[in-house]
């Protein structure tokens, strides 16, 4: 072995360009960075073999490493080319049959190379000088390298030429990183071109692995410093790995640079190999939920049909360019299946209850007819008597009657079945006795104060016949011809803060004997109405005169339930 200085550098490169290349892997992701790792993997090859043919004593192994360095080095202009092609957008010329063909040429000459003891087409000359007590592999090239050296420069040229019309057709913030790039895909393309045209200060040394290292480790380090490649953050790449969630990630262009183990397990993809190149690989129903920006998506996963709640967030570097696209998919599958069944419970309530209120309909249409019928037999019967008091007792009879019938009108038009405003409905009863049986010649003036107090059934029916009796027992003996009084009958309703109802019904007439006793009472009104308050409400019931006869009622309700 002989420890040739000029192996240092390049040892040195190598050892940096591990290092570099070990960073730009653990901060980037995507398809750009796949190509520098391509290219860097291709110099770090290059700089290997040039190193160990310096650092070689035995000529025969100086010569085999000389073979291979050249074969690598032919095939990197390709990587550079590609690398560009990948940062400018232009992936979809990257394919088997653009590939194929521009690296046919380059292999075909590489094999020439590396076959050249054969045949002595690739050099007519390969020996090893002495300079400096070290020795070089010395080439005197063919007609061949002559033709791959055109070759590679075109395939530079072009690699240049997209580069700077890339200065005039991309945005400014981006202009700092291109000319970077320029500066360092610049530097092993003039290496080159010294050691072709035998400008090199030092002819006997193969110069263009220098400019190759130094020109991938100003690319490395511009990409950390700059981050022009990243697309995924370096901090969240163990919870992307790890996240629940399917993650994918697309370019700005929507072709596909990396996703998480939930995503590979949700579209079934087993490997690398079996990644999809773009959105348009995807299922249809996510192509279009990503391009329209819906909130939710629908997927076949296996045979059951699963639903994902879907983020779309655009992620942008510090100059504001877009770099990636990031689409978040959450299985809300069992939270969608409970929705429906709630869903479907709705539709099922709102069926019962058009069903019971149509039913109510008719319940409330059959009571209304028999109350009708009922009225119209008692009617027809109080024909057949020519006694007064029996047909009083008909009409009576009636008119509690048409009592309940108001009160199950007014329950069935009421919001709840269960609850009705009594004043409303106890001066509907009174106005409705007072139109039908005040006589012709007397004008009976109703005075209603009633507050807004709400009760169910069993409170509204025992009032409503109360105030039926009471009402039509004014009517017919409060206002005689011995009374000089204005004809006024008054019904008053309240409700206190110790939820106490209070109903008063007085009027101006005659009022009651002096003797009277509502108890001892033979009339079967009064003995209800002592029944219905006392019994059946648990109220306080008081009967009195006062400028005519008054009737007090004093009770608690029951609860309603809404």
């Amino acid at each position: 072995m002989q420890f040739n200085p000029y192996s240092f550098p390049i040892i040195l490169g190598i050892g940096v360009l591990s290092f570099l290349m070990r960073l730009v892997a653990q901060r980037n992701r995507g398809r750009v960075v796949t190509n520098f790792m391509v290219f860097g993997t291709a110099v770090l090859l290059q700089g290997t073999f040039f190193s160990a043919q310096l650092l070689s004593a035995n000529p025969t192994v100086q010569i085999l490493f000389f073979y291979l360095m050249v074969f690598i080095t032919i095939l990197i202009p390709l990587a550079i080319l590609f690398f560009i092609l990948e940062y400018f957008g232009y992936d979809t010329w990257i394919n088997w049959k653009s590939v194929s063909l521009l690296i046919f040429f380059p292999v075909a000459a590489g094999i020439m190379e590396l076959t050249d003891p054969l045949h002595g087409l690739f050099w007519e000359n390969l020996s090893i000088v002495s300079h400096d007590g070290f020795t070089y592999v010395h080439e005197t090239i063919g007609f061949i390298p002559v033709l791959i050296t055109v070759y590679l420069y075109f395939i530079l040229g072009i690699s240049l030429a997209l580069m700077f019309w890339g200065l005039f057709h991309i945005p400014k913030q981006r202009r700092q990183e291109l000319n970077l790039l320029i500066l360092a895909l610049t530097i092993p393309f003039v290496f080159d071109l010294v050691r072709t045209f035998d400008l090199n200060p030092w002819p006997y040394l193969y110069i263009t692995p220098y400019g190759v290292i130094a020109s991938v480790i100003l690319l490395g380090i511009s990409t950390i410093k700059y981050d022009f490649l990243n697309a995924i953050p370096a901090a969240y790449s163990r919870l992307f790995s790890d996240v629940s969630d399917a993650i994918l990630v697309f370019d700005h262009k929507y072709n596909l640079m990396d996703l998480n183990k939930a995503a590979k397990h949700l579209f079934v993809i087993a490997d690398k190999r079996g990644l999809p190149k773009g959105l348009e690989n995807f299922p249809k129903a996510l192509q279009e939920a990503v391009k329209s920006r819906d909130i939710e998506v629908a997927l076949m996963v296996g045979d059951n049909l699963s639903y994902f709640d879907l983020r779309l967030s655009e992620l942008f570097d510090k100059a504001g360019l877009l770099r990636s696209i990031l689409v978040t998919l959450h299985d809300v599958s069992d939270r969608k299946q409970l929705e429906m069944w709630h869903q479907n419970l709705l539709h099922d309530k709102e069926r019962l209850l058009a069903e019971k209120e149509a039913l109510l309909r008719e319940i409330n249409h059959r009571v209304k007819n028999n109350f009708n019928l009922a009225g119209s037999l008692l009617f027809l019967e109080a024909q057949k008597f020519d006694d007064k008091k029996v047909k009083a007792a008909f009409e009576v009879s009636r008119d509690r009657l048409r009592t309940m019938s108001l009160l199950n009108e007014r329950l069935y038009r009421s919001e709840t079945f269960n609850n009705l405003d009594l004043g409303n409905y106890l001066c509907s009863i009174a106005e409705d006795l007072i139109t039908a049986q005040a006589p012709r010649d007397m004008k009976i003036e109703l005075k209603c104060d009633a507050d807004e107090v709400i009760v169910g059934p069993r409170e509204a029916i025992p009032n409503g016949l109360i105030v039926n009796e009471l009402i039509t027992n004014s009517l017919k003996y409060a206002f005689s011809e011995n009374c000089d009084h204005n004809p006024v009958i008054s019904l008053k309703l309240s409700q206190g803060k110790d939820d106490l109802i209070r109903l008063r019904i007085e009027d101006t007439g005659c009022g009651y004997p002096s003797d009277f006793n509502y108890e001892e009472s033979d009339s079967l009104g009064m003995k209800l109405v002592h029944m219905l308050g006392q019994d059946q409400l648990g109220g306080t019931v008081k009967f009195g005169s006062d400028q005519g006869a008054f009737f007090n009622l004093s009770f608690f309700p029951e609860s309603i339930e809404d």
